[in-house]
């Protein structure tokens, strides 16, 4: 006789556990550790066996989404302008950059691009307009470089919705040697039938281990924690106890940002923050994250 159980804390877990060991000496008992990725056996009598799983199952996003019965997303591989976006990356990487960006999209409704003259952090942003048109750059030509018939009407991707499909361009560089292959998307939109709708910014699986990803274009940190914390609770429903969750953004101390983090929500080793330091070689970063994420939680 065998039990599988879902969690040795769980009162219910607890008291069948017993119930069988009284009834069957023999019994075999097992549970999936969601520190280790690994599966926990104990036979009585007999050495625990721990049995690493992590990529022994590999389950996709539509798969996992459709268990906790959400209608079946649209998954999107292939990163929109990722050249624009790397080239926003650069410009805005110099300390204030950020906030001159936000304050041009604020005060022009972007209507208009940014005056040098009025924005003069933003004069590689100008230059990566120009790249973007091939020739100087008006707001009509850049707005149907970006499918949009006005500049306006480009205003949600230029305020953030380009650092999502910068950090699909960097999970697309490393997601073969990472073990994650096309199993990650961006812009994962998931409702149940009469429930409301939620998104994660950008989703990948490595086995059948959820990375959700929020993705923040800002250096307000309590905003920053606002996005994070909204993303650790849904991945936490999506993906259980396994799951990791990242915040990109652009704030100037990631460091300070996830240890205070993981002070405030008890959260070490589930949480990963990136910010404009890390933005230039996030590939790198991601991959790390991806091969290392379980590491501090392993006994």
């Amino acid at each position: 006789v065998g039990l599988h159980y879902s969690g040795g804390t769980k009162p219910m877990a607890v008291h069948v556990y017993r119930a069988i060991e009284q009834r069957f000496p023999d019994g075999v008992f097992s549970y999936l550790d969601a520190r280790t990725l690994s599966l926990r056996v104990d036979s009585r009598g007999k050495p625990t066996k721990s049995i690493p799983v992590g990529h022994s199952c590999t389950v996709n996003l539509a798969e996992l989404v459709s268990l906790h019965g959400y209608n079946k997303p649209t998954i999107r591989r292939t990163p929109f302008q990722p050249n624009l976006c790397r080239s926003l990356v650069e410009a805005l990487a110099k300390r204030n950059a950020i906030e001159e960006w936000q304050k041009w999209c604020r005060e022009s409704k972007c209507q208009s691009l940014p005056d040098v003259s009025q924005y003069p952090l933003l004069q590689k942003a100008r230059l990566a307009f120009d790249t973007l048109c091939g020739e100087p750059a008006t707001p009509e030509l850049v707005a149907q470089h970006l499918g949009r018939k006005s500049l306006k009407q480009c205003s949600k991707w230029l305020i953030g919705e380009w650092l999502e499909e910068y950090v699909l361009w960097a999970i697309t560089q490393i997601a073969d040697v990472c073990g994650i292959g096309d199993n990650y998307s961006v812009d994962l939109k998931l409702k149940r039938p009469k429930g409301h709708e939620f998104q994660l910014d950008v989703a990948a699986i490595r086995g059948y281990q959820l990375f959700a990803i929020s993705c923040m274009a800002s250096e307000r940190k309590e905003k920053c924690k606002e996005h994070l914390l909204e993303a650790y609770v849904r991945a936490r429903q999506i993906g259980g106890d396994e799951a990791r969750v990242g915040l990109v953004c652009c704030y100037h101390d990631p460091d300070a940002l996830q240890h205070e983090v993981e002070e405030t929500w008890f959260t070490e080793g589930r949480v990963q923050v990136f910010g404009m330091k890390d933005l230039p070689d996030l590939p790198e970063r991601l991959k790390a994250w991806f091969e290392t994420a379980n590491a501090s939680l392993e006994v």
